[in-house]
């Protein structure tokens, strides 16, 4: 009996062994930094993107696409060239023009009218040289005179009389160009015919 009650006393003054009891955990309460951290990036990448769409906006606004580029820059066309006035029918006609018959045959002066009229000069007058004994068509004219009409008158009376000569010098009277005629070609005493669009002076 003494023995029981002593091995009850010992088990009870051993120390007892066993696992640990959990305890609950105790919830931790959470930073408000970490929260309002990602809130405020996000706010400011919204507030950067729209600022940045919108700057983008105004210079795609702004800026002239390329077709408009094209439609803004209008190339001048270069003026046409108007016809020279060397050779105009304007100028023709207001040159002033004297014909002498330097052959003495009756008509001549009044032939060489008609082919200057068709040439397209207006005012020419007829009259006889001081000698009859011209050997060649000469051409007398004025500086302002444009050069290119008397080469065209040149080439026009190589067709028609053996030699034509032309020279820059002055003019007897108020006329630009004074032209006094020389033999035809193909026959150095040959009767003129009438001139194609005038009727000329008797003797000329």
């Amino acid at each position: 009996m003494r023995y029981m009650e002593t091995q009850n006393q010992a088990q009870s003054q051993a120390p007892q062994v066993g696992f640990p009891t959990p305890q609950p955990r105790q919830k931790k309460s959470m930073n408000p930094i970490i929260i309002i951290i990602p809130v405020f990036l996000l706010i400011l990448g919204g507030l950067a993107y729209f600022v940045f769409k919108g700057s983008s906006t105004e210079e795609s606004s702004s800026s002239p696409t390329p077709a408009s580029r094209e439609l803004s820059t209008v190339v001048t066309p270069s003026p046409v060239p108007s016809p020279s006035p060397s050779t105009s029918p304007a100028d023709k006609g207001s040159l002033s023009l004297r014909v002498l018959n330097g052959t003495g045959i009756p008509g001549e002066a009044g032939y060489l009218q008609g082919i200057l009229k068709n040439l397209g000069y207006t005012k020419i007058d007829t009259g006889n040289a001081d000698t009859s004994d011209a050997t060649s068509t000469t051409i007398v004219y004025l500086s302002s005179v444009p050069q290119s009409l008397i080469d065209e008158m040149v080439t026009k009376l190589k067709t028609v009389y053996k030699s034509v000569n032309s020279r820059l010098a002055s003019v007897k009277g108020s006329f630009d160009i004074e032209i006094t005629t020389g033999p035809r070609t193909g026959s150095a005493t040959q009767t003129s015919s009438p001139a194609p669009t005038s009727t000329p002076t008797a003797g000329q």
